[in-house]
């Protein structure tokens, strides 16, 4: 399971959401979701101070995952925003893939960087 920590930034005056951090959990034994979650979303509030309302999360039962972060332009504005895309697959090659494919939904022109990746091998 994945979480995405966002905050306002301010582009002239206008308040957009961007992506300040995350935190995976690699739990190859499932678990309690509500309980993973919990996990994750107390870390990202001591880390980043945001609510829940501010986060966001993603699982799968994929053995492998990808976080990649990109900076998207705010048409209009003289403006980027940091974004963050998670793909999952059953290697490396297929989560980074949809993390990818995922990114290029909201923004296929900017570059991208490859901020972690995480299997489940036990």
């Amino acid at each position: 399971m994945v979480g995405i920590a966002y905050k306002g930034k301010k582009c002239d005056n206008v308040t957009f959401s961007e992506g300040v951090g995350y935190k995976f959990i690699n739990s190859c034994y499932g678990g309690d979701y509500t309980e993973i979650q919990d996990g994750i979303e107390s870390t990202l509030n001591t880390w980043y101070g945001v609510d829940k309302s501010n986060m966001s999360f993603s699982s799968s039962s994929k053995s492998n995952g990808v976080i990649i972060s990109y900076f998207k332009k705010v048409s209009g504005y003289a403006c980027s925003l940091k974004k963050y895309a998670v793909g999952y697959g059953n290697n490396y090659s297929e989560a980074l893939e949809s993390a990818i494919k995922s990114k290029e939904i909201t923004d296929r022109e900017s570059s991208y960087r490859i901020e972690t990746s995480f299997s489940c091998s036990n």
